[in-house]
């Protein structure tokens, strides 16, 4: 994750709210690999002009897209300048280039970083991100059953295409959607109700392995604040985090039960946010209509 932010949490209304929905269809693009990594999150092959492959991390939790230098000098990829210079930045310089996933081709904005950026990902075989500058712009369906991620065109009118579905024929029931909401930063978050009590904002992050809370949150449901803690590598830096249980957490319409959640044991400005992580979206399917700011989840089956 390179932007984070601090989502508010309080005391909830338990009633969820309703949303209106209107028909959609969804026009597939590409259905893809994951390869499972470190920590259930999960990779896609993409393939450059001249044929270089990549792994890289399907991670909406990261607002852009980069790849190492090594990659980078392999695709033989055109260099641009960064636009602004930020000190906080990771990136060398940028690229813009097409990119394969599976039979289909997209344009690409990618940043280039280090090769030791790479570590956070402890040795598993990751050359980049995959982030929420490309993805936002469609639809993904994630099967972690399946090891199977979708990319999908959405409308809002009829479609007669090959290959065209709506939400049903998709396995999704439209009367379930979770209303997501845009950051400035690309970043989507969802309402989620923790324990039947506190109503709190999650940023949908598919590259984080274990959900989290933010520190005020803890402090709100009642979880310790001592306790054996682990070290933990973001990009922006290490953190010390404890975990504790819920009793559930409340997604829509989908009620979770029993939820190991980390939480930084100090976190003096408040700046680690809470996310909804894959540790929840691999016990489900999971749809994100971007464009339209709708996340589905439903219980897998093989029927």
């Amino acid at each position: 994750m390179l932007t984070v932010f601090a989502l508010v949490c309080i005391v909830a209304d338990v009633r969820p709210s309703q949303i209106a929905i209107k028909p959609k269809q969804y026009h597939l693009l590409s259905q893809c690999k994951a390869t499972k990594i470190y920590g259930n999150t999960y990779t896609l092959t993409v393939l450059f002009s001249n044929r270089t492959k990549a792994q890289l991390l399907l991670d909406t939790g990261c607002d852009d897209s980069f790849i190492s230098e090594d990659i980078a000098v392999k695709a033989t990829l055109k260099r641009l300048p960064l636009a602004t210079i930020d000190d906080q930045s990771i990136f060398i310089c940028k690229t813009n280039t097409m990119i394969k996933l599976g039979d289909w081709q997209a344009p690409c904005s990618l940043g280039i970083v280090p090769n030791s950026v790479m570590d956070v990902f402890q040795g598993e075989k990751v050359d980049g991100v995959l982030g929420m500058n490309f993805i936002k712009n469609y639809a993904v369906s994630f099967c972690s059953q399946k090891k199977q991620v979708q990319f999908f065109a959405s409308s809002n009118t009829t479609i007669n295409r090959q290959n065209t579905y709506d939400l049903s024929g998709l396995g999704f029931n439209a009367a379930k959607a979770v209303q997501m909401i845009k950051g400035e930063d690309n970043l989507y978050s969802i309402e989620a109700i923790l324990n039947g009590t506190i109503k709190c904002g999650f940023i949908i992050d598919s590259g984080a392995y274990m959900s989290q809370l933010s520190k005020r949150c803890a402090m709100q449901l009642g979880l310790p604040l001592d306790g054996v803690t682990r070290q933990q590598s973001f990009l922006f830096g290490e953190v010390f985090l404890l975990n504790g249980k819920l009793k559930e957490i409340l997604v829509g319409q989908t009620k979770i039960a029993e939820v190991i959640v980390d939480y930084p044991k100090t976190d003096p400005s408040d700046s680690l946010p809470p996310l909804l992580g894959m540790d929840i979206f691999n016990r489900y399917r999971m749809f994100w209509d971007f464009p339209n700011s709708l996340m589905y989840m439903e219980k897998y089956s093989k029927k």
